[in-house]
């Protein structure tokens, strides 16, 4: 497939192909079973699985006889399979909601790539977070943080990641302001970059099968999202120089976050890591609680219980 197109060494691909076929076939879960013609007449398939951001956004809107523009990574380990990052129609307009979508996510990026080149002075920490951020980019920019608490679109983790860094380092240079002896016991930049990749292992955890091996697949399932970049960090931590001390903080952060009060593995046992775990918490709670409050109908009034919180919610719109 990727020799067809011309992009032998090319990770993803990029390419304009019309949908000849399109098939609801059920698998170990249900797919989307998609052919696609290229101008070049390479006939090609992508399955769109149920459990995928992707599949929100396409199943039942896709026209056979259309013409779609295509991110694509070829993945010929796998027997010339190919998976899909991004797709768009070619042939009609973009919504205007998906067009608002993508721009808005593209913009978090941006931000999030500005705020760690601006605010991590050590040169090693900030590396090593701007390789793995730009490893996962893709994903970051379509997938969601949770499939049903918080954050729940595509985009949603690019979002929640930015809320929670700017937010950890609010809390530190407050924090620091009022008590400037926390200074000497806390190292601001490991709060920054742990608040970056505290949810980053999410991608192995929310991809579906059908885009990674059985083994990362059945990593990110059983091990949860606080395990699967550990061996990441690990390896490029040693590669980059990053000192010892430091990536430890750093992995414990990442593995701690969620606490064990909002089901995590463990509590945070370091200062970086209680205020980006408390950051994690203020924002993806008060995501859901917005997200609740906002569908109810009327200006005042208590919600049902049945939402990601558990609980009833006050309503009072005030204006």
């Amino acid at each position: 497939m990727s020799r067809d197109w011309g992009y032998a060494n090319e990770q993803v691909v990029r390419v304009v192909a019309r949908l000849i076929a399109s098939e609801l076939q059920p698998h170990s879960s249900e797919a989307l079973l998609c052919t696609f013609r290229t101008p070049a007449g390479t006939d090609f398939s992508i399955r769109i699985w149920q459990d995928s951001p992707l599949w929100i956004r396409w199943a039942r809107r896709l026209r056979v006889g259309a013409l779609y523009d295509l991110v694509v990574r070829p993945r010929p380990e796998q027997g010339e399979r190919v998976e899909l990052i991004r797709m768009r129609p070619v042939s009609e307009r973009v919504s205007g909601e998906d067009e608002k979508a993508e721009r808005e996510a593209a913009r978090w990026m941006a931000e999030l790539e500005q705020l760690v080149e601006r605010e991590v002075e050590d040169e090693k920490l900030r590396r090593l977070v701007q390789v793995i951020v730009a490893e996962r980019r893709d994903q970051l920019l379509d997938l969601p943080a949770s499939r049903a608490f918080h954050h729940v679109f595509p985009g949603g983790l690019i979002q929640h990641t930015l809320s929670v860094v700017r937010l950890a380092a609010r809390i530190t240079d407050e924090l620091i302001q009022a008590y400037p002896v926390l200074g000497r016991y806390l190292k601001r930049d490991l709060v920054i970059c742990g608040a970056v990749l505290h949810d980053l292992g999410k991608v192995e955890e929310l991809l579906h099968r059908g885009d990674q091996d059985d083994a990362t697949y059945l990593l990110g399932r059983l091990l949860g999202h606080w395990v699967t970049l550990q061996d990441t960090l690990l390896d490029h931590g040693r590669r980059l120089g990053v000192d010892p001390g430091d990536l430890a903080v750093l992995r414990h952060i990442v593995y701690s976050h969620q606490t064990t009060q909002r089901g995590g593995p463990a509590d945070p046992q370091c200062l970086e890591g209680i205020l980006v775990a408390a950051a994690d918490g203020v924002d993806s709670q008060a995501e859901a609680a917005l997200r609740t409050v906002s569908k109810f109908r009327g200006d005042f009034g208590m919600t049902s219980p049945n939402n990601p919180l558990g609980k009833r919610l006050l309503v009072r719109r005030l204006s």
